[in-house]
């Protein structure tokens, strides 16, 4: 199951296929829960880290903006009495510069941004009942998120492992309930996407060969 992508700015267009060559590239040396597992990567945060710079790479020549429209840990509310601690973040966020000052000469709300990323790792050994909970907090943040205006769109990335019988532990059935359960209004659920990359024990060289999918909040 893919889901067909809504008609969106074309800037937040440019994000998704940023987002799919970054899984094609991470899925080449990923191999969570097979015999490589820690060999490339060691925790959620390194990851991260990859996207992000794959992210910032990527931004002029996709003339999506410079560089700096690309940010790690993006605050999600404005703290009251220091710059951006103690407030719930974003993994990475993508802003628009010139909005950016606006907003930050008015010292008012919170930073207006074009898109805000979630990345969750199921390593082996986890499950559904071990990682679902953290899942739906991811969700819930980014559809207050939306609700109140702070992004134009939210994007998760769930990286799935493969269990014993050599299926992901997320099945598409688990991930519609999921969102099922957010309740979204329609402007609000195509704005949300989650994008389920299972891992895989061969090398994908060829996105379109690979089995992953995309969901928005229609479900």
């Amino acid at each position: 199951m893919r889901a067909t992508l809504p008609r969106r700015a074309a800037k937040l267009v440019k994000i998704d296929r940023c987002i799919v060559a970054f899984l094609k590239d991470y899925r080449k040396n990923s191999h969570i829960g097979g015999d490589f597992e820690g060999a490339y990567y060691w925790n959620e945060r390194e990851v991260q880290w990859e996207l992000f710079s794959h992210l910032r790479e990527r931004t002029v020549s996709r003339s999506i903006g410079s560089r700096w429209w690309i940010h790690a840990e993006g605050s999600v509310e404005r703290p009251r009495y220091a710059r951006w601690e103690r407030s719930r973040r974003a993994d990475i966020v993508v802003v628009n510069h010139s909005k950016f000052k606006k907003w930050w000469k008015q010292r008012q709300g919170v930073p207006p941004y074009e898109a805000m990323i979630e990345v969750k790792i199921v390593w082996s050994g986890q499950s559904v009942a071990n990682t679902v909970s953290k899942l739906r907090s991811d969700a819930r943040k980014l559809v207050s998120c939306l609700r109140g205006g702070k992004t134009r769109e939210a994007h998760i990335i769930l990286l799935d492992t493969l269990s014993e019988d050599g299926l992901p532990c997320y099945s598409s059935q688990q991930i519609e309930e999921l969102l099922g359960h957010l309740n979204l209004r329609p402007r609000i659920a195509s704005r949300i996407h989650l994008w389920h990359w299972p891992d895989s024990e061969e090398k994908v060289e060829t996105v379109r060969k690979a089995p992953w999918h995309h969901y928005t909040g229609y479900v």
